[in-house]
């Protein structure tokens, strides 16, 4: 189980995500070198202290500590060794924020390999993991055959009732690279997680349309073999005319031209 790191932060690590306050700024190469060198250094650090157990008033610093250590070794895109030891390791973390980092971290390295890492965070306790997990387990799969990955996220649509999830998942499976069979399932599950469209009470929450809207929009674009059926036309439709008496809701007004766009 995961053992909080304590002392490990960013502070003076040239080329990660945000620069130290107040410190200079590396030069590209110099910084991205001196950046992984630095990664690796703390991955370790979290590492070597995952017996250490750090009392409960510095859970905060704790859970910061290791949320930044997560952070670096994300930056470092690592192939191995102790920053890809620490990204896995973390999947397992007691609090969401790291779990979700972890998850985000492993998605960008888009390697095959890591959605045994991946996968069991589809049903996590928080809501905000189970998205980064579902978008990290479609990056796993860039570049090649999606039709491996769409199951899961398939299994996941009828359980889920978070709009922020729901909207992961429609633009996870939206990103694949499906054949026309997957597809047209991917299809069917996206109007699935976009129900309730329509007025008042009813209508399904902008974070979960804009998630559908653009996994519709990337899916009828995706290729060949993608007929519009009677329902998909009625939901492109009930997207067109989203919210468009509410003045001022850009997160609306980008549903309507996403529906538009595809």
């Amino acid at each position: 189980s995961w053992k909080r790191s304590r002392g490990v932060t960013r502070a003076g690590v040239p080329g990660s995500r945000s620069a130290v306050d107040g410190g200079p700024a590396a030069s590209p190469c110099v910084g991205r070198e001196r950046g992984s060198i630095a990664a690796a250094l703390l991955a370790a650090l979290a590492l070597a202290a995952l017996s250490a157990c750090a009392p409960d008033g510095g859970r905060v610093d704790a859970t910061r500590a290791d949320y930044l250590a997560v952070l670096a070794a994300e930056d470092a895109r690592p192939i191995g060794g102790p920053p890809l030891d620490l990204l896995l390791a973390s999947t397992n973390h007691p609090e969401p924020l790291v779990r979700r980092a972890a998850a985000r971290a492993l998605g960008r390295l888009e390697k095959p390999e890591h959605r045994e890492a991946i996968l069991p965070l589809l049903g996590d306790a928080a809501a905000s993991v189970r998205g980064a997990a579902a978008l990290a387990l479609a990056q796993s799969a860039h570049g090649r055959d999606g039709d491996a990955v769409l199951p899961p996220l398939l299994e996941r649509v009828a359980g889920e009732n978070d709009p922020a999830a729901r909207g992961a998942l429609a633009l996870a499976m939206g990103r694949l690279r499906l054949s026309p069979d997957a597809r047209q399932r991917a299809l069917a599950a996206v109007l699935e997680l976009g129900r309730r469209l329509g007025s008042g009470q009813d209508e399904a929450p902008p974070e979960t349309l804009v998630g559908v809207a653009l996994g519709l929009q990337a899916l009828l674009s995706g290729g060949d073999g993608v007929g519009i059926d009677p329902a998909l036309a009625d939901r492109l439709r009930a997207m067109l005319v989203y919210r468009r008496d509410v003045r001022d809701d850009v997160v609306a007004a980008r549903v309507r031209a996403l529906a538009l766009s595809a």
